[in-house]
């Protein structure tokens, strides 16, 4: 799949084609900067081009980008993945339309292994101070995680899930609250039927959220064998809401269990629940965390994090 993501900010203090006057503002944080317009007549109030992105070593990196009118997200908004590296960075996690502030259409994520390309970056300004940038991302190869239809914020109709490979995983529709395809069930007469708990995108998306959710310094700054892992064992329930998390941990970290807690618990409510002859049925689920930490030089440690999903 090749697409174009065009990000074109100009974003000089002159005034835009906007129907109300607007005031250009560019916020340095430490841990971004952010790009926007505010009416004149309401500095609190964004409207017009938004970007937020941070400089690296490795170049700019965008974190997110779109259109405010009158305060709320209009039109086609994109999200990055927030990851520095050289060969990750400026990687696109989910693109979509606003309504009114509310999400809207069909909006799209995508794998992180997604290979992006700056074609052109421009920077505008003098040489002590740049004013802001001019960005063309040629996005390669997205490979495709989710799809489907927002009305109003929330998803309705089919959503359809694909793995790495692009062979779909889950279909499922919001409207109907109906699976209509899981690749982990053979049998399509037992989707409704008999099954334990899917997360809702299946087994990738499951994969996907708590990788890229899960808050590793802390954990990291506790290690301190080559390998720490935990089972993680909870229980999913009749309205697909989570329930008894128990984590087993090989180091008395408490630091690792409280996260495990945390990130599980953050999966609330994005769950089909199990299923007996169609009855909904609560369900005991597991799911397996390795971070393995190697060492690179005298000073530094490489680390690899894994989930396994047991069931």
């Amino acid at each position: 799949m090749r697409y174009l993501i065009l990000i074109v900010y100009i974003l000089l203090y002159h005034e835009q084609g906007f129907s109300q006057e607007t005031k250009f503002v560019l916020k340095n944080k430490t841990e971004f900067i952010e790009e926007f317009y505010v009416l004149k007549n309401d500095k609190d109030v964004k409207h017009g081009t938004y970007v937020k992105y941070r400089n690296t070593f490795n170049g700019v990196q965008i974190l997110e980008s779109g259109e405010y009118n009158d305060g709320e997200k209009n039109g086609l908004w994109q999200y990055f993945y927030d990851i520095p590296t050289k060969h990750s960075r400026n990687s696109i996690k989910e693109k979509g339309n606003y309504v009114n502030g509310k999400k809207n259409g069909i909006w799209t994520s995508y794998y992180l292994d997604t290979i992006p390309e700056i074609v052109k970056s421009e920077k505008f300004g003098n040489k002590r101070k740049i004013d802001s940038l001019n960005i063309y991302i040629d996005q390669q190869s997205a490979k495709l995680m989710t799809a489907g239809m927002y009305l109003n914020d929330k998803r309705v109709g089919e959503w359809t899930s694909f793995n790495y490979l692009g062979e779909m995983a889950q279909k499922y529709n919001f409207t109907t609250s109906n699976l209509m395809f899981d690749s982990s069930i053979k049998d399509s007469l037992v989707y409704n039927l008999n099954r334990k708990p899917l997360f809702i995108g299946g087994q990738v998306c499951l994969s996907s959220f708590l990788h890229n959710n899960i808050n590793l310094p802390p954990i990291m700054s506790k290690v301190k064998g080559d390998s720490t892992n935990a089972l993680i064992t909870f229980k999913i329930n009749e309205q697909g809401d989570i329930e008894d998390i128990n984590v087993n941990s090989n180091t008395e970290s408490k630091v690792l269990r409280d996260e495990m807690t945390r990130l599980v618990t953050a999966t609330n409510s994005k769950w089909l629940p199990g299923l007996k002859d169609g009855i909904k049925i609560k369900c005991v689920y597991k799911i397996r965390y390795d971070l393995i930490r190697t060492k690179t030089s005298e000073t530094s440690y490489r680390f690899k994090t894994f989930f396994t999903i047991l069931e």
